[in-house]
């Protein structure tokens, strides 16, 4: 639930044939922007507890390691590879969806 609103931004700024820098930041932007009327809500709701908290407390450091890999990687990309790689991943995520539908 918490990115349900990834493939669209995704998607969206695909199609806007951004530098993969600029993807990145953009998308880091839009994803923080997003979760806190997200998060915001399921407080609120009463579905966030200091558990989830300990919990994201807990996944951040491999969360940081995996993003310092990951930039690693992306240096070595071309904007080409880096663009059809992020439509691979859609693609992907959309068969899943559609297969978990059916």
């Amino acid at each position: 639930m918490s990115t349900f609103y990834a493939p669209p931004i995704i998607t969206f700024l695909v199609s806007l044939n951004l530098e993969k820098e600029s993807f990145i930041r953009t998308t880091a932007t839009m994803y923080f922007l997003a979760s806190i009327p997200l998060y915001s809500s399921l407080i609120y709701h009463g579905l966030g507890n200091f558990y989830d908290l300990l919990i994201s407390l807990v996944v951040t450091p491999p969360a940081l390691l995996g993003q310092y890999f990951g930039t690693k990687i992306r240096m070595r990309l071309s904007n080409e590879i880096f663009r059809k790689t992020i439509l691979s991943i859609l693609i992907i995520i959309g068969f899943s969806l559609l297969i978990k539908n059916l």
